[in-house]
């Protein structure tokens, strides 16, 4: 969204509370977005964007287990963030699956989003956490989109 186009939006004040279906045979997941500022973004605009989250943090996980190539991850992600997720992809692929820690649903099963809470911070900043699953365990998600250039960029994106 443009910056001329925010100016002349409507100031929105309270939460945002919907559902969204993330894949098509996918049952819907609650989605709560909050503001700490009013703000001239539409919720449709913080609906979308929690989406965008939730996918980027699903993808993420999946390059992460090797079931996807990182490249997919480089127009919405910054190279940096890439780094780390491939490293974290080289840790827990290095660790000892007698510990416990690669479990054999983790490289099997898909991962299934479960919840979107997003954090409207500042006119430019939107934090957002995904739970989702894989199998029995649950992973949490945070992702930091910064508006710059006249777009959305993911700036952080943290799984544990």
């Amino acid at each position: 969204m443009e910056a001329s186009a925010r100016e002349s939006s409507p100031v929105i004040r309270g939460p945002y509370e919907g559902k969204v279906r993330v894949a098509q045979t996918m049952r819907p997941i609650p989605i709560r977005i909050a503001r700490c500022i009013p703000s001239t973004i539409s919720n449709e605009e913080c609906h979308q964007l929690a989406v965008l989250a939730c996918r980027n943090a699903c993808l993420a996980m999946d390059v992460v287990r090797r079931r996807l190539d990182s490249r997919v991850l480089s127009h919405y992600l910054k190279p940096e963030l890439i780094e780390r997720l491939l490293t974290f992809s080289y840790l827990l692929h290095r660790s000892d699956p007698r510990k416990g820690f690669v479990k054999h649903e983790l490289g099997q099963l898909p991962v299934v989003p479960q919840q979107i809470h997003g954090l409207l911070v500042g006119p430019d900043i939107y934090e957002v956490s995904v739970c989702f699953s894989i199998g029995d365990s649950k992973y949490w998600a945070n992702v930091v989109l910064h508006f710059e250039r006249g777009r959305w960029r993911c700036s952080l994106l943290d799984i544990g």
